[in-house]
């Protein structure tokens, strides 16, 4: 029996400075690489040919699965892998990949969307369809947001989680204002409301694109008209109950806000996003004792794992930062300093936890910060932490010259947990 093939699948126009990443992160994984331009006016064409990609030239009508399904009628390998140019296939999961397309468990698989944030609690996952058998029956739907599973669905196919991580660097800060994708999405989706008009999940994605543009009171509009449209125990209903509450929270209601999420949690008492975000808001009102209890209870929770969608962190990470601004406000430093410690233990790529500690313990000797820290942290994941930052305060420093000093040798308890979306 002859190994299965993989062809990768994009979609581009003037992504000059990301796709030769993208190319190269797959080089070596792939038998063929397809690259639908959709007009570029940079290097972009030039960059895809000489990586070896076959590029296919497509005009662009505001509709992304159009493009992609371009894409798709042109690969011709067993197996298809779809990435963005902004994107980067991890390289320690080229064994996985081999084996889910060698010894399939299934027609298709979700893989691992890592957003790379500038700051790690604005780390975000979520599982998308990006690894499939190339089928005819198989194409994307709608103009933006484009899925593949209900053409999976209807068809039959079968449909995994995969431990597959994908990189995706397009949503930084400054990513989002140059390239105007807000704007974009927005005139996308409008497209799709006016389309589909009975459709909840397009209101949503209109609510969520409103905050991006950090417009509230649009926001409110568009999260509510998603709840009249959606069906109560539906799969949509908890995630648009969380936008609405997160769009009252956006324009400042923070009363609404949080009726919103505490209705939320008697309706969904697993879901560990409604009692993070309720923490948040009750935070921003001085409610410090709801506050600290919502967000023990997101971390009692940890992660959700039956609802569609969740906030990376809000049952790990996220909270024990929230922990440590509720014990700032109310001066207990002693306790801020342990929630620091918590935090850590668990995501150690959160940098204004470290420059939060290193002020926080400015008076202390270097060497008993380390000590404590060495109870919930390896001593080489200590210094492989803050050698990648050249921006160090000089209270990190010493920090970091202590850890250093003091060798390899672990002391006390080591956990090594420096994993993005730990």
């Amino acid at each position: 029996m002859s190994r299965p093939t993989l062809s990768l699948a994009m979609i581009v126009k003037d992504e000059e400075d990301w796709l030769a990443g993208a190319l190269e992160s797959v080089q070596g994984l792939v038998d063929e690489m397809v690259v639908v331009d959709t007009g570029s006016t940079d290097a972009t064409v030039e960059i895809a040919e000489r990586h070896g990609a076959t590029v296919i030239f497509h005009p662009w009508h505001d509709d992304f699965s159009e493009a992609r399904n371009v894409a798709l009628d042109a690969v011709t390998s067993d197996w298809v892998l779809v990435l963005d140019a902004d994107e980067r296939l991890v390289r320690d999961d080229f064994p996985t990949v081999r084996t889910l397309i060698e010894q399939p468990l299934s027609d298709a698989y979700n893989c691992r969307i890592i957003s790379v944030a500038e700051q790690a609690e604005n780390l975000t996952e979520a599982q998308v369809t990006r690894l499939f058998r190339n089928d005819p029956r198989i194409r994307w739907r709608h103009r933006v947001h484009e899925q593949l599973i209900p053409s999976l669905f209807e068809n039959q196919f079968t449909l995994t989680k995969a431990d597959v991580r994908i990189l995706h660097h397009g949503y930084v800060a400054a990513m989002i204002e140059s390239r105007n994708k807000v704007d974009r999405n927005r005139l996308m989706v409008e497209k799709m409301v006016a389309e589909q008009p009975n459709e909840p999940y397009w209101p949503f994605q209109m609510a969520q694109t409103c905050m991006q543009a950090k417009e509230g009171t649009e926001a409110i509009k568009w999260a509510k008209k998603a709840m009249k449209l959606v069906a109560p125990r539906s799969d949509m209903a908890p995630l648009c109950l969380v936008v609405l509450g997160r769009a009252y929270w956006a324009a400042g209601d923070l009363r609404r806000a949080s009726q919103i999420f505490d209705n939320g949690t008697r309706d969904y008492p697993d879901y560990t996003d409604l009692y993070y975000f309720s923490g948040q808001v009750a935070l921003a009102a001085g409610h410090y004792a709801t506050a600290t209890k919502d967000f023990l209870k997101a971390i009692s929770l940890g992660t959700p794992t039956r609802y569609l969608q969740t906030d990376t962190g809000v049952g790990t990470f996220k909270p024990w930062w929230q922990l440590y601004l509720v014990a700032m406000a109310q001066a207990d430093y002693s306790r801020a300093h342990a929630y620091l410690i918590l935090l850590l233990a668990r995501q150690p790529l959160f940098r204004k936890a470290w420059t939060a500690l290193a002020t926080l313990t400015i008076d202390f000797r270097p060497e008993d910060v380390l000590q404590t820290l060495e109870q919930h942290l390896s001593r080489a994941t200590i210094i492989e932490t803050l050698s990648q930052w050249s921006d160090l305060s000089p209270a990190e420093t010493r920090m970091f010259e202590a850890a250093r000093k003091a060798g390899d040798a672990p002391y006390g308890k080591a956990s090594d947990a420096a994993s993005v979306g730990a």
